[in-house]
């Protein structure tokens, strides 16, 4: 790339040592998915806990839940607490539901790429989705160190 000398510039981009940038560090992305009333209300509190510490004031946080989780500020795709169930048949019923909803949230991490993902309640489909998320940010791996914190071993 040529600059308006003709010559490529010194100091990693700019012409003597006046020009610094600064890198800019992006809000810590938390993703939080509640899947039942109780974890709802968990995350709403982690939320408001989270928001009153240190470098957390303009965390983004998102994810799927309930009413209580959006009144804390959790930008939610979708109200999952509707979706809770209790025994087997209940699962299998809902099971083409549940497929629908694992991978609209599988698809939503791997665009918003969250440095945190916080699985409360519902273990199975919180458990499932975990691994797929950590299965999508290891193919990812090194490809945005700025925006990917879980690839710290950079």
């Amino acid at each position: 790339m040529l600059f308006r000398s003709g010559k490529r510039p010194r100091h990693g981009g700019c012409f003597r040592a006046r020009c610094q940038i600064e890198p800019v560090e992006k809000p810590i992305q938390i993703m939080l998915i509640a899947g039942e009333p109780s974890g709802d209300m968990l995350g709403a509190g982690l939320v408001q806990e989270l928001r009153g510490l240190p470098g957390f004031e303009e965390a983004v946080f998102f994810g799927a839940g309930g009413e209580r989780m959006a009144k804390a500020g959790v930008d939610l795709a979708f109200d999952l607490t509707r979706h809770s169930v209790i025994g087997l048949i209940e699962v299998i019923r809902k099971y083409g539901t549940f497929r629908r909803l694992f991978r609209q949230l599988a698809r939503l991490a791997e665009t918003r790429r969250p440095d945190v993902v916080v699985g409360i309640d519902f273990g199975a489909f919180n458990l499932r989705l975990a691994r797929r998320i950590r299965d999508l940010s290891r193919a990812t791996l090194g490809t945005d160190r700025k925006s990917t914190r879980l690839n710290s071993s950079h």
